[in-house]
């Protein structure tokens, strides 16, 4: 497990439009417009205001309700100490991609011309 970078500008993915949920069986992938994608190997936690709608548990994927954020884009991204990355969607929604102590990647960020990060 590597630390979510403090110093990164999360700009890059701000309007970006959710246009696609991948699911498999220890990875889900979330894919926006503009070639930014998200592969996500470790817990997540989707939010609607401030009632958690689904959490994924010990690197379980296919978390449905993420299927409610396709077509809504991120409004900002915002660093919640070292243990997660929070989404903010237009929707209201917050999907918080989380660290956990596994020797594992936890997530990984791609933009084409941007970068791969990697946690």
């Amino acid at each position: 497990m590597y630390p979510i970078p403090k110093d990164v500008d999360w700009s890059f993915m701000v309007g970006k439009d959710l246009i696609q949920v991948c699911y498999g069986q220890y990875q889900t992938q979330l894919r926006f417009l503009s070639d930014v994608s998200i592969s996500i190997e470790a817990n997540v936690e989707h939010c609607d205001g401030s009632q958690v709608l689904s959490r994924s548990q010990d690197r379980e994927q296919g978390v449905a309700s993420l299927i409610g954020l396709l077509g809504a884009s991120i409004d900002y991204v915002e660093l919640e100490g070292e243990i997660a990355l929070a989404l903010h969607f237009s929707n209201g929604n917050v999907l918080r991609l989380l660290v956990d102590d596994a020797p594992y990647e936890a997530f990984s960020i791609s933009a084409p011309g941007e970068m791969t990060i990697v946690v």
